[in-house]
Parts: structure tokens; sequence; C-alpha cells
């Protein structure tokens, strides 16, 4: 049996045989074994073999060994690896296919090469799979006690496969830099370089210049006279430049610098234009000249994958369109032409993200105005204000979240942190107009109309004006929580803080000053001015007047009149449905009081003055207590019918017979009389009067009667008249005695 080396296994006999065995070839590790085959599952194994000191480069060669002796190997696999290689594993595209296989290494050092190994046999067999042996070559027992078919036969000479063997010439084009070396006096022959060419590592390059280039010039630019040109083997060096100056072709083709204006700090990495200093990674000196962005991504200033400034519109002209921030703006604008999708402005992460024919929007905050498609004349300032308006138009929201659920609803107005913020309804996707304005933070917060016609034309300036309020309209509220709990209330006026805070469903209520009305809930038409005014007045009351300083601060009921600057005593009460009118009490009117009317607890003056000539026509004089028609009252002719002398009804002088005076004092136990004069007073008996005169006397609350006194000027102007016809007729009578005697 010959050397191993040339046995029948070795692949590459022609080469390694013919070499002499001058050089030691590498060992094969694995897969396979030389003396015997191995069996593997893995279709893709990693090769690896024992590394050649000094080897200038690594091929590995596998071949298919058919099982028909007489056909020639198939080489399957030639790879030209890096000197240091000691594995190699195939790509996917290159696993193999169940079968026997033989393989080697071979290295190219500088004595020539390749030197290759002895073979490795191997074979790849599905799992439960046996493939027959190799005729000749031994068999390898398993684990599971299982051999390859062929038995343990020594292996044959080089003469018994050579013939199925195909040693592969090398050619030029398969023979890398790496795989030959040229010392200093040797040569690369047949037409190649010679010795005096190349030396070592190339420093006795000397007379290498431009000159002795083809046409004088080096591939991929020429050199001026001043810069000179050495390659020692890892870099390009041009000596002559200035450091940090950037090289350029100038107008004549040649290499160029101008540090002074474009330079590159190599040392910070940072680029300047216009300074040889720059202090950021981009440093300008000048102006920054984008084109307009007609089509995207032109004219585009980008953050990571998203634009970041643009001013795009599909029309040339159409350059009235500004968007700064991350996604800001978008590429679909201006469908329609005209003026549509121009005069936009969006400031901020998704500001007018996908605006497309709107126009004359500012949208400034993340968010604001992100999901504006055809809506106009929007201005949303604050992070996510009027975020979901779509096709809106005349909205103003500045703050964050103000106006920030509004989809179609127009002429709104919202300032403050969380401002009309819930408004969403879309009525059915039709637009419709709200005409809501709201100032301060969480101002008409809750507004959520169910229809067109709720929720619309509210008015709230203050910190959480109205912010609970749902489907009310109408109402205008001006201070800290005025409104605050309204939901469903209408036409409600509220000015100063606190007030008609806890008004949920009332109507057509007035309330002016802090904690006027505050408390009320269901109440209607309620009227309160001053501070505190019906400020605690019970749940459901309505028709109530105050005026003044806590005036009916804890009124209970309903149509009631306050006139006060206290809540302890009122300057004048009153009762809507009694028709009663208290001065200087709080009422109300005792119930033996006289009925309707002026209810005085003290004394009561008044005067009338004419509005021209200003004389007195009547004068209480201030100490006249429960006098009826103490001031003249009507009596022109004009209003009178019916009008027949008194004596034609009455005999009066039979009639003022029944009739008395009397001397009193007022019973100040009453409480009618309790605020009257203790002194001696001179009157009538109404009860006695009412029997002879009754349209004297007038009955009131509690059966208590009045007596007007004037109407008795008429009365004794008859008595008068008919006592003096009597004494005109005595008077005679005396004289006709006189003149008898």
């Amino acid at each position: 049996m010959s050397s191993p080396r040339c046995s029948v296994v070795t692949l590459w006999a022609a080469f390694a045989c013919s070499a002499a065995l001058a050089v030691e070839p590498p060992l094969p590790v694995s897969p396979g074994s030389v003396g015997r085959i191995e069996r593997i599952a893995a279709p893709c194994p990693t090769f690896s073999w024992a590394g050649q000191p000094g080897a200038l480069a690594v091929r590995v060669a596998v071949y298919a060994i058919p099982a028909d002796e007489s056909a020639p190997p198939t080489l399957v696999a030639d790879k030209q690896l890096p000197a240091a290689a000691s594995s190699w594993t195939p790509a996917l595209p290159e696993c193999l296919a169940p079968g026997t296989y033989a393989w080697g290494v071979g290295v190219v050092t500088d004595e020539g090469g390749p030197f290759w190994s002895a073979a490795a046999w191997f074979q790849v067999v599905a799992a439960g799979t046996a493939l027959p042996g190799i005729p000749g070559v031994a068999g390898e027992s398993h684990s599971d006690g299982a051999a390859t078919a062929g038995g343990g036969a020594a292996i044959p000479e080089v003469g018994a496969l050579r013939g199925r063997l195909e040693p592969r010439t090398p050619t030029p084009e398969r023979l890398l830099a790496t795989q030959f070396s040229v010392g200093s006096t040797g040569n690369v022959a047949a037409n190649a370089v010679t010795a005096t060419s190349f030396t070592g590592d190339g420093s006795g390059l000397t007379n290498l210049n431009a000159t002795q280039l083809t046409s004088g010039t080096v591939p991929g630019g020429r050199l001026s006279g001043t810069y000179t040109i050495n390659v020692n083997g890892t870099a390009l060096n041009v000596t002559g430049l200035t450091q940090g100056g950037v090289t350029f072709g100038d107008a004549t083709g040649k290499l160029s610098q101008d540090a002074n204006n474009f330079f590159w700090d190599d040392t910070s990495n940072r680029l300047g234009l216009g300074t040889s200093a720059p202090f950021e990674q981009l440093q300008l000196t000048g102006n920054l000249r984008l084109p307009q962005t007609t089509a995207a991504p032109v004219g585009v200033l980008f953050l990571g994958p998203a634009r970041f400034l643009h001013g795009y519109h599909p029309s040339p002209g159409g350059v009235e369109n500004t968007f700064v921030g991350y996604n800001a703006g978008n590429f679909a604008m201006g469908a329609g032409g005209g003026s549509n999708g121009t005069n936009n402005t969006g400031l901020g992460y998704a500001a007018l993200s996908n605006v497309s024919s709107g126009w004359n929007n500012t949208g400034v905050g993340s968010s604001a105005l992100r999901d504006a498609t055809t809506g106009s004349y929007n201005t949303g300032v604050g992070s996510n204000s009027l975020g979901r308006i779509t096709v809106a138009f005349s909205n103003t929201a500045v703050g964050a979240l103000s106006l920030a659920n509004n989809v179609n609803s127009h002429y709104n107005t919202a300032v403050g942190v969380n401002a009309l913020s819930t408004l969403s309804f879309t009525n059915g996707g039709v637009s419709w107009e709200g005409h809501n304005t709201a100032v301060g933070y969480a101002a008409l917060a809750a507004n959520q109309p169910t229809s067109p016609d709720e929720g619309v034309n509210n008015t709230a300036v203050g910190s959480q004006a109205m912010a609970s309020n749902t489907t009310g309209g109408y109402n205008a509220a001006t201070g800290h929580q005025a409104l605050w709990q309204n939901l469903t209330g209408n036409e409600n006026t509220a000015n100063g803080d606190l007030s008609m805070r806890d008004n949920t469903s009332g109507n057509n209520n007035t309330a002016v000053g802090a904690g006027s009305l505050m408390t009320n809930q269901t109440g209607s038409n309620n009227t309160a001015i001053g501070w505190m005014a019906l400020g605690n007045v019970a749940v459901g009351q309505s028709g109530n007047v105050a005026l003044g300083f806590q005036a009916g601060l804890n009124e209970a009921g309903s149509a009631k009149l306050h006139i006060a600057n206290t809540s302890a005593t009122d300057l004048i009460w009153g009762d809507f449905t009694a028709q009663q009118v208290v001065v200087g009490a709080t009422g109300p009117v005792p119930a033996a009081a006289l009925g309707p009317g002026l209810y005085v607890t003290g004394t009561l003056g008044a005067a009338v003055l004419p509005a021209a000539a200003g004389a007195p026509l009547c004068d209480g004089g201030g100490g006249v207590a429960g006098v009826i028609g103490i001031c003249g009252g009507p009596s022109d002719a004009r209003l009178k019918t019916s009008v027949v002398p008194l004596a034609d009804e009455l005999d009066i002088l039979a009639t003022l017979s029944r009739l008395r005076g009397v001397a009193f004092n007022w019973d100040r136990t009453n409480e009618l009389m309790r605020h009257a004069s203790d002194r001696r007073e001179i009157g009538m008996i109404a009860q006695e009067v009412e029997a002879v005169l009754p349209s004297l006397v007038s009955q009131h609350q509690g059966g208590y009667r009045s007596l007007d006194y004037a109407k008795l000027t008429a009365f004794l102007v008859e008595v008068a008249k008919a006592q003096q016809a009597e004494i005109e007729e005595l008077k005679r009578m005396v004289e006709a005695l006189a003149a008898q005697r």
C-alpha cells in the first residue's frame, strides 16, 4: 500500500502527489474520517480542519461519490476562504442531499500550492435510513450497532479510483491577490509583473508617478500639481491637503479644497459650511433653501421616519401652508383646487395631520386639529385642542383639550384647559351650529347636546363655569363655578362667583352677585341681585325677587319680594301672589292685616308733586296713621256716570242722627297696631258707620274694617246744606212772627 497521502481517497492526487509532498497539508477534522465513513444526519454540516501555519489561502472541496463505480465523483462545493479560516458551514441553498461524500482542504503557501489533505468520508442519511458503503472502503460502527456496507477492506491505491476523480486545474480568474506573493528577486511569469516593478511591501516603488500612468491620470480623478499620492497598503495618502478641508472637483476638473467654507471636523464629526470651526454636527453661516413641497418628500425636513417641517401643497402657487412638528400636516392636501388646502398652519406633533381641502386653519400643539379634513377657519392652540374636528368651521379653541372632541359643530369658542372638551354630538353626520362660548378651566366641559336645538348659545366665563351643563341652552354664566351644576336649565343668567352654583334644571333665573341664588336647583323665574341674594333659597321655589346684600337669603317660599341689605330684616317685603307689600319689616303680613295692599309697620308720609309747578297737592304730615284717601283722588266729571244729589238717595239729617263721633286709644296689643301712637285719638266706629253709610267702609283680611274718612266730606256737605235750609226756614218763621207783633 502506498502512503496515505497518495491513497485513493486523496481526491486531488494529481496535485498532492506531483508536488512530492513538499508541504505538510492540513488535516480534516469533521465531518467524516480519512480512514472510515462517518454517518451524519445534518445536511448542512460544519466542515472544520486543523490550520496550517504560513498559509496564504485555504480552499475546501466537496465531492459527491456515486454508487456506480464507473461514474466519476461530482464536485458539489469549492470554496475559497481566508488563510486564518478553520471551518466553513454551507448556506441553506448549499446543503447536501442524502448520499456519500468525500471532502478535503488545501492550502496555498509561499511555496506554491494548493497542497491538499487526504479526503475525509461521510454519508448524509435520513433518520432510520442505511446507505450502501463504498466498495473497498471500511465501514464505521455506530451506537445503534449498525455499520455501513463494504466491510473493513484496506483503502485501495490511487489507481483504483483515479478514473473517477476530476482534478480541477487552477485558472487565472480563480487566483486572488492573497494567493500569491512576489519576493524581492522573484517574478510572476508569463506576461505578468516583473520583480523590478514590485518589491517587498511596495516601499521600493519610487518610480511610480502620474506621468507613468495611462494618459497621466489616476482612475477616479486628476491631481493638481501641488498634490502627491502615496499608497502604503492600508490607506490612500494625498499630501498638500489641509486637514479637515473637504476635497471636491473644481471647475477645471481638478481636485481642490476650500477649508474655510467646506470643513469636516473629523475629531468631533462636525461639518461646517461657511466656517472652519463648526460647533454642531452641521453648522451653516448662511441661508438654507428648500424647494417648495409640491410632491413628497421634496423640500421636507424629516425627524426620524416622519415629516417634520414642510409647506406641502400640490399646486406650485400654494405656498401658504406651514407645518412644523412630527407628522404635522400631510401630503394629500389641495383636493378640489382653488383656495382649498391653503393658508393652513400646523405647529406640533400631528398638528393638522389629516387636512385635505380645509383652509385658513391654525393648529398649535400636540395633535391640535389632528383630524381636520375639510374644516376651515378653525384655530386650535393647545394639546389636542380641536383634535377630532373634521368638517366644522369657525371654531376657536385655546388650551389643552379645549373643544377636543368636537367633530362638526360650528361657531364655538373655548379658552381654557378642558373648556367644552366633551362636546362630541355629530347630529347624524350633519353639521350644526353650536354658538357656545367657554372661557376658563373646564368651562362648559360636559356640554353634550342630543339634538341641534340643545346645549347651544351658552356663554360661560370663569373656572368651571357651567362645567356640568349637558343639554341646557341660552345660558350666560360669569364667575368661578357660576351655574356649575346646571344640566338642562335654559335661559339663566348668573354673574358672580358661585352664582346659581347648584342650579340643575331651573329656567329663566337671573342672579347677579357672588353666591346669589347659589343653592337654587329646580326653581325658575327668580331674580336675585346682591351678594348671597336668595343664596339659600329652598329647592324648587320660583318667582322670587331679591335686591340687596343677603336679601331673601333663606327664602323658603315662592313669589316673594325682598329689598334689604341684611338677611335679618327687609326694608320692603312683598308677596306677589297675595299682592301685599310690607314696609319696614320682613313679612308675611299678619293674619289680622287689612287685606291686600300696603302694610307699613311705622308712620307713613306721602307727598305728591305735580310735574310743572312743584306745589304740594297733599301732605300727610308724617304723623297720620291708618288714614285712607289722605291725598287727592280722581274726581273729574268725565270719569263719572249716574250722578245724582246725595239727598236724593239719603235722608241726610236722619242719617246724621245715627252717626256718632268717639274718642279712643289704639289697642297696641293687637299685632296690627303694635306701632300705633299711644296718644288719645278721635274718630268713628267703622261698624256703626257701615250700618248707615256702607259705601264708606271696607272689609279686609281677618274681617277688620276700615273707614274712608274722606268720603264723609260729601255727606257732611249735604248735612250742612240741609241744616242751613232748616236754619233759613226757621229764620223766615222768626221774621214772620216778629212782623205780626
